[in-house]
Formats: structure tokens, sequence, C-alpha cells
């Protein structure tokens, strides 16, 4: 999706929301909060399909590589939020748009939500890194460069005993 396209949408949505309040009136209320729902989902999408590569190649780099830096676990923290926050956000717009359904409060509970979530992502996450890194041993290293075993557990320990530290 474009830029272009993206603050047309905005600016249907603030065209629509200004008229929904001049009118007073609840279809164009409802209509409203489909379209920031809409939104919302689109927000979604992008940060599933931006920022989840992003984090797992860190994952994978930091992983593969043993090389760290401050800005990689900021990029790693940053993408773990922004799609913790796409969800915490498309979940709150969704309730927002149903009829019976009570409004997601703000403050703490959603605090604690997005704290579900980044916990939960995190988790998630580094499992696939790992998973990756894995696959990467298993099928794609040369078989020429492919180190034993017990090199590797010798490895691994080294690093796990890096990172306790």
């Amino acid at each position: 999706m474009s830029m272009e396209q993206n603050l047309s949408r905005y600016f249907q949505l603030l065209k629509k929301g200004v008229k929904a309040i001049k009118s007073n009136n609840s279809p164009d209320h409802r209509e409203v909060f489909a379209m920031g729902t809409d939104l919302s989902m689109l927000r979604l999408f992008e940060s599933f399909l931006e920022s989840a590569p992003q984090l797992l190649l860190q994952l994978y780099i930091i992983l593969n590589y043993n090389q760290t830096s401050i800005t990689q676990y900021i990029c790693i923290i940053g993408s773990v939020l922004s799609i913790a926050w796409a969800t915490v956000e498309y979940r709150r717009c969704f309730r927002r748009s149903l009829a019976r359904v009570k409004d997601m409060p703000s403050g703490v509970p959603t605090a604690v939500y997005l704290l579900y979530k980044f916990f939960t992502i995190s988790s998630r996450s580094t499992i696939a890194g790992l998973l990756c890194l894995l696959v990467f041993y298993a099928f794609l290293h040369p078989k020429s460069e492919r180190p034993e075993a017990d090199e590797v557990d010798g490895q691994m320990q080294e690093r796990l005993h890096k990172t306790l530290k």
C-alpha cells in the first residue's frame, strides 16, 4: 500500500468522522468505527509483513554469528513492540466496532494486554529464530564446513555461559 493510499484512507476516515459527529446519527458512527477497524487491520498486516521478517533476521544474525550490538537489541525490541501494539490496537478497534461488546478500557488493561502480547511474541519469535538456525545447520550449511556435534555442543555451552554472565 502506498503512502498516498494510506493518507487517502485516513483523510476519508477524518471526513466521515466529522460528518458523524455533526449529524449524531448512529449508522454514521458505526461506519466510522468500521473504517477505523479496516485501517487498523491494514496496519496489522503491515506490521507482520515488515517487522516479523526483520525480527527473525536479527535473531538469526545474533544466534548464528554471535555478533551483537545495542542497535540490534533496539531493533529487536522495536520490532516486537510494533507487532504487539498492532495486535492490541486492532483488538481495541474491533471491539469498538461491535455493537454488543463493551469497549476495551484504556490505561492499565491495555498496558497489561500489551505486555502479554510483547512477551508472547518475544517467546514465539525466539523459537522461530532458533528453528531457522537449526534448519540452516541441518540442511543448508555446507557439509565440508559443518562442525562436529561435540564442537557445536561446546560452542553452544560457551555462548550460554557468556549470555548468563
